[in-house]
Parts: C-alpha cells; structure tokens; sequence
C-alpha cells in the first residue's frame, strides 16, 4: 500500500478489477500493426517511462497508450511506475510480443501467459 498526497492509502499494484476493466474497454490486439514501435521515450519526458506523464492532480501520474489513430486513457496513478505498468500491460494487449514496454522483463511473463493455450 502506498499513501498519497492526502494521507489515503492505495494498493501498489493495478487491481484485478482494474485489469478486467482495461480489457473489457481496450481492443482486442490487432492482427500486426504497421508500426508497433512508435513507441519512444522522449528526451523532454521527466517521469522516464513510456506512456506515462505528470498529471494535473499534484503528486499523480497519467498513463495513456495510442493505438489506431486513438488516444486511451488507462488511469491515473500515485506513482509513475504503477502507471508504467498500466501503459506495459495495455501495450501487450494491443501489439502482443511487438510492443515497446518499460519493463521488458515482466512483459515476458505476461505475453507468455496470454499465448499459452488453454485447456
């Protein structure tokens, strides 16, 4: 748990009510976009994270992914690493093993668990 600006706490980790929300309301991942990898981290961006910037609300950050020629907003975090992970987890499920994540490691695993047959 984590404690904000104004002494509420949170969980440190996207929920799982979080995550079925993020893939009930993002499309599904497309066939192979033509260009996966447009996705580069700015010189200018302070929070060091694709996807994820300052948010108006002091002390939060705002992670958002583009896709299609859409803009989705997946949330605002109390920290840049859990909106870091909403970006990573939006970005396999929309470009699957293509996608530029922040934290390829973990992005392993969860592309793994994705295309692992069920039954």
């Amino acid at each position: 748990m984590t404690t904000t600006a104004n002494g509420t706490t949170r969980t440190a980790r996207m929920t799982e009510a979080g995550r079925q929300y993020l893939a009930m309301h993002l499309p599904k991942r497309c066939g192979g976009c033509a260009t996966p990898q447009k996705a580069v981290l700015q010189r200018n961006n302070p929070t060091g994270y694709l996807g994820v910037r300052h948010s108006k609300r002091p002390g939060f950050f705002t992670a958002e992914i583009g896709h299609d020629r859409q803009h989705h907003y997946l949330g605002s975090f109390p920290s840049a690493i859990e909106a870091a992970q909403a970006y990573d987890a939006a970005a396999i499920r929309l470009h699957g093993a293509a996608a530029r994540v922040n934290f390829p490691t973990e992005a392993a695993g969860v592309a793994a668990k994705q295309n692992a047959p069920t039954g």
